[in-house]
């Protein structure tokens, strides 16, 4: 992938090798996140056998390899163990498209560090996805305590 893509185009390949590069694990043109962040993974848009195989040697035997709104197409022999269609929305403006803030709405608040015990009980109970230990440094999280 060259820089003139639109980041959406594989919008896990750019964070690895852009803003996320801090939190990233690479073998050739193999990235993925590290493993107490996120198990998104990338290779080239175009990968060949060596792509995957850096891949596969990053990851190490039996690992999963979350290629979210990934256009790589795995190769034989690699195991599907689901698919899901992602969404990407933006949104250029600011605050509640639409809606004006009333002094009765509930307060959202920016969610740390601090927030990792109560944001992995909430994961856990309710299942959305993976979420480790430091995937709150992947961007801002906020929360709504009640």
């Amino acid at each position: 992938m060259n820089d003139d893509e639109p980041a959406l185009d594989d919008p896990v390949g750019q964070s690895l090798r852009g803003r996320h590069t801090h939190l990233s694990r690479r073998f050739g043109r193999a990235a993925t996140y590290l493993t107490d962040v996120a198990t998104f993974s990338s290779v080239s848009v175009d990968p060949d056998a060596e792509d995957w195989a850096d891949l596969a040697g990053l990851l190490g035997p039996g690992a999963f390899a979350d290629m979210f709104s990934s256009p790589a197409v795995p190769p034989p022999g690699w195991e599907p163990v689901f698919s899901l269609e992602g969404r990407q929305m933006t949104w250029p403006g600011d605050g509640r498209p639409g809606r004006t803030r009333s002094a009765s709405d509930t307060d959202v608040v920016e969610l740390g560090a601090d927030s990792v015990p109560e944001m992995l009980d909430l994961a856990a109970r309710t299942e959305p996805g993976p979420f480790w230990p430091r995937t709150h440094e992947l961007g801002t999280y906020l929360g709504v305590r009640v």
